[in-house]
């Protein structure tokens, strides 16, 4: 039986690591992957982004057999609810690799 999927909240700095550097893990062999600068990712989950002043962000990461194989984040804009007049709280930013995409098994452990 394969290894189940672990979802977990990114609660450490090792975790944020993992989380921030798996797209450069997933697409490192894609020719036309073009990766976004790293200060503007790490600055969504310190707080020195603008975008923080009006939003919150929980970003999560999925292990399998004790690897990062993918990371979403709910995402909690209070301008775009006001603006756009919606009574939803989240949307996400999801990067999963293949094997995620192909089968998952979810755990809330």
């Amino acid at each position: 039986m394969p290894d189940k999927l672990i979802v977990r909240l990114v609660v450490t700095s090792s975790h944020l690591s993992s989380f921030l550097q798996l797209p450069w893990t997933l697409y490192s062999n894609d020719a036309n992957w073009v990766p976004p600068l790293r200060h503007v990712q790490k600055s969504y989950f310190n707080g020195k982004h603008p975008f923080c002043r009006h939003s919150l962000v929980q970003p999560f990461i999925a292990t399998r057999g004790g690897r990062t194989v993918g990371r979403i984040a709910g995402i909690m804009s209070e301008n775009h609810l006001e603006k756009q007049k919606e009574k939803r709280r989240f949307s996400t930013s999801l990067s999963v690799s293949i094997t995620l995409r192909r089968r998952a098994l979810y755990s809330t452990k």
